[in-house]
């Protein structure tokens, strides 16, 4: 009896042993696991501040992803377009966009269970901003990609030489009105001359008549061509295009609506500044419209508003024949200027200039109106020259920036076979059509040459996508953007981590983002 009671005071102290080891091992377990628990959370909140970030960035590029097809398909440029249908701009409307796909990513469940509650658009930048600055930057970045660097090489080159050309040359408007004028004071003396002879004839009856100085001057010398000035001035007068195209049937007859241009609307603006120091490159600017836009001798697309892109961007003018007459006329005076500093440097044909000024204003003898004749001369000599290499340059062929005496076509003992003649033999040296409006291009002011860029650009969007209300100025390349997020914790957790409102954890995170190069 003695031995059983012991024996079961043994087994309740066994049994009491085996219960207290049991309770302590799940107190230890449960110290562990809410310490990995915590570990776990605490983990996780410190990733959900970096994966905030990267939310908020993935989900701009999601947005950005959906830029305007027409603009990259035609032109290489990267736009989301962000109007409201009537072709405003609409923030409200891109900050939907991002909430809607911050939505759709949060369907997919993870490990961080990220919404995001809220987001505020900071700054953002259009494509008419600061003149264009956008624009200019990608269109920078396309021709660097796509076209060579000797264009830009040779460009530059032939820049140069046009800014030694207007040095050279001076004022050549000026001069010209001074040979006009002295042409016409000689040609008004010469009249009072012979007036007044007359009367003396009628006095003294048969006294016999003594030639002047300069007839009998001609007399001793060979035969000289008539003075150009005339003729020139008479030439200068008719319309212009009529002079330099063989068909003028064929000239474009489309034209642009300027009303709702960029140029004559209030743009909407954005409020973040576009740093492309280094980025932007009128060289190069010009390069892409050479590339992108047509002009007279490269025929543009179906469906383009005009077929004279580049004139237009020189000229501004409403229709291509206005724009194709404007740059002719440049055209014409950077020939005539080109032409002059080349015949300064011929001494035949300064010698010739000189007889026929002496021949026209001798009598008066004054050498210094001699001097003006001569070059009144020698400018309207260089213009009908001019017009000749306008008219090679419209028909495809090529002319040399400064010539020699060999390319010299305008002949003055023929001037007006010259000028009228079809039949001119080709000219296959020097520059075409496009490589002189680049130059004209690269002349015309930067901003200018922008803002009538993104019109041609706007309009033919406008066609091609079928959407008329399409607007440069609700097109956005950047934005930065502040959004708040808002997580559930995941695991348990004994100790405070992260900022806790109502239960949620909060973060914010700030982004920006550009359509890089």
């Amino acid at each position: 009896m003695i031995f059983l009671q012991k024996l079961q005071s043994v087994q309740d102290n066994s049994k009491k042993e085996k219960g207290s080891v049991t309770v302590f091992l799940a107190l230890v377990l449960v110290l562990i696991l809410s310490f990995l628990l915590s570990m776990l959370e605490l983990a996780r909140v410190n990733g959900l501040q970096t994966m905030a970030n990267r939310k908020l960035q993935l989900e701009m590029e999601s947005v950005f992803g959906g830029y305007n097809k027409e603009l990259w398909e035609h032109y290489g440029l990267l736009f989301l377009d962000i109007s409201n249908g009537n072709g405003e701009a609409d923030l409200r409307l891109l900050e939907s966009r991002i909430m809607e796909e911050a939505y759709q990513e949060n369907r997919q469940s993870n490990v961080y269970r990220l919404a995001l509650k809220d987001v505020e658009i900071a700054s953002f930048i259009m494509a008419t901003d600061q003149n264009g600055v956008e624009f200019k930057r990608q269109a920078c970045r396309i021709a660097k990609q796509q076209l060579a660097k000797e264009g830009i090489d040779a460009l530059k080159e032939q820049v140069d030489v046009w800014k030694n050309v207007e040095n050279e040359t001076g004022d050549l408007e000026q001069t010209w009105k001074e040979a006009l004028e002295a042409q016409e004071n000689a040609d008004n003396a010469e009249n009072t001359e012979e007036s007044e002879d007359t009367g003396n004839e009628s006095e003294t009856g048969n006294r016999q008549e003594i030639p002047k100085e300069s007839e009998m001057l001609q007399e001793s010398e060979e035969v000289l061509p008539e003075n150009p000035i005339h003729y020139i001035t008479e030439l200068k007068s008719s319309p212009l295009l009529a002079i330099v195209l063989e068909e003028t049937s064929q000239l474009s007859g489309k034209g642009m609506d300027m009303v709702d241009s960029l140029d004559n609307r209030t743009l909407f603006c954005g409020n973040m500044t576009a740093d492309t120091k280094d980025s932007v490159d009128k060289l190069w600017l010009v390069q892409y419209l050479n590339h992108c836009f047509s002009c007279k001798t490269k025929g543009s697309e179906q469906g383009h508003v005009l077929d004279y892109e580049l004139e237009y961007c020189i000229a501004g003018k409403d229709t291509d024949k206005e724009n194709l007459e404007e740059v002719v006329k440049r055209l014409l005076f950077l020939r005539q200027s080109a032409n002059f500093v080349a015949i300064m440097k011929d001494s035949q044909k300064k010698e010739l200039a000189l007889k026929i000024a002496t021949g026209a204003v001798g009598f008066t003898g004054s050498a210094s109106l001699i001097r003006t004749a001569q070059m009144g001369v020698l400018i309207a000599w260089c213009y009908g020259e001019s017009i000749l290499d306008v008219r090679c340059l419209l028909r495809g062929e090529k002319v040399p920036l400064i010539k020699d005496s060999t390319q010299w076509k305008c002949n003055l003992f023929q001037l007006s076979e010259s000028i009228s003649g079809e039949n001119q033999e080709k000219q296959e040296v020097g520059m075409s059509y496009q490589e002189y409006l680049q130059i004209l291009l690269y002349m015309t002011e930067e901003n200018q040459l922008t803002m009538r860029a993104l019109n041609v650009i706007e309009k033919n969007i406008r066609l091609f996508s079928g959407n008329d209300r399409l607007c440069m100025d609700a097109m956005i390349s950047g934005i930065k953007v502040n959004a708040v997020y808002s997580g559930k914790p995941l695991f348990f957790s004994v100790i405070p981590v992260g900022k806790k409102i109502k239960g949620d954890y909060y973060f914010y995170a700030s982004e920006t983002f550009m359509y890089e190069e």
